[in-house]
């Protein structure tokens, strides 16, 4: 059985790497609806749901760029004996 003590630590591991993953996503969650706006006055007939899409792209790209840098400068550094 499970003891109480293990589950409330994992519990509170969840909660912190939920706080600072919103930490570091809302910017630019916050920085998208700009450019979603601006999107969406430039091209005012396109549907919506397209403008939504490429802004959700654009926000992954550039999240995922960020983590792959991040990532090529410290993984190496983690990894090394």
């Amino acid at each position: 059985m499970v003891e109480l003590s293990f589950i409330l630590s994992q519990v509170w591991l969840i909660f912190l790497i939920s706080l600072v993953t919103t930490f570091v996503i809302f910017p630019l969650i916050f920085l998208m609806t700009f450019f979603y706006e601006y999107l969406e006055r430039k091209y005012e007939k396109s549907p919506k749901v397209l403008l939504m899409l490429i802004t959700a792209f654009v926000g992954v790209f550039i999240a995922v760029s960020l983590i792959e840098i991040y990532l090529e400068f410290t993984l190496p550094f983690a990894l090394a004996p």
